[in-house]
């Protein structure tokens, strides 16, 4: 019975073996002809990938993070271009449209007085025939070079105050009382040209209140 026993054991041990042998010896089975559904190419068909990175995992991410946010300087100007009407690539500016505002109508007036002044000197007429002359910094020039040349600096001044009374205008402005004599034009401007020099200060508003009498009343020679 003893011999019996070993002999099966033995026997065991070596079919064991022999399965073990087989199993290693068999090739894999393929994946696709097993579980079709599952496997659509089969194991032997994959072709192994290069081992990643994980820095450049992340680089590669960031990178295409970023171009999905910023897009490139030439599309966004296509954009831009294609979005917009022709008319509207530059909306402050068109080709017909006049730099020069329009002239109110005190200053329309006044200059269709200067060219009535048949007497006056042409160069100042073209030059200080506007409201802008009354400046500090422009009046002074205006008399040194235009008081020599005849009776330019009185008409030009007739016509700007229309040889109105504007001392109520000039006192509500603030304007002194020394200064008030350039305010009242109805025997024209003042000769004494010295006096200029102290009321600077206040020529602006003696010239607001000619041009707003002017915004609203003809000019010295009746015109609109």
């Amino acid at each position: 019975m003893r011999n019996s026993s070993i002999h099966y054991h033995n026997q065991q041990q070596q079919q064991q073996k022999q399965q073990e042998q087989y199993v290693k010896q068999r090739p894999l089975p393929n994946t696709h002809s097993l579980f079709p559904q599952y496997f659509p190419i089969g194991i032997e068909s994959i072709t192994a990938q290069p081992s990643l990175n994980p820095q450049s995992l992340k680089n590669n991410s960031n990178q295409q993070v970023h171009q999905q946010r910023q897009p490139s300087i030439p599309n966004m100007i296509t954009n831009v271009v294609e979005q917009r009407k022709p008319d509207q690539l530059f909306p402050l500016w068109n080709a017909n449209q006049s730099t020069t505002p329009p002239l109110s109508k005190a200053e329309q007036r006044l200059k269709k007085c200067c060219s009535r002044l048949n007497e006056s000197d042409p160069e100042c007429k073209k030059r200080f025939c506007g409201f802008e002359a009354f400046e500090p910094q422009t009046v002074l020039y205006y008399l040194l070079v235009c008081q020599p040349r005849g009776p330019t600096v009185g008409q030009m001044w007739d016509c700007a105050s229309s040889k109105q009374n504007h001392t109520d205008c000039c006192i509500q402005k603030g304007v002194l009382p020394a200064c008030q004599v350039y305010c009242e034009t109805t025997n024209g401007v003042p000769t004494d040209y010295g006096k200029y020099l102290f009321c600077l200060g206040h020529i602006r508003q003696i010239r607001d209140c000619f041009r707003e009498h002017l915004e609203t009343h003809h000019n010295l020679y009746g015109d609109w």
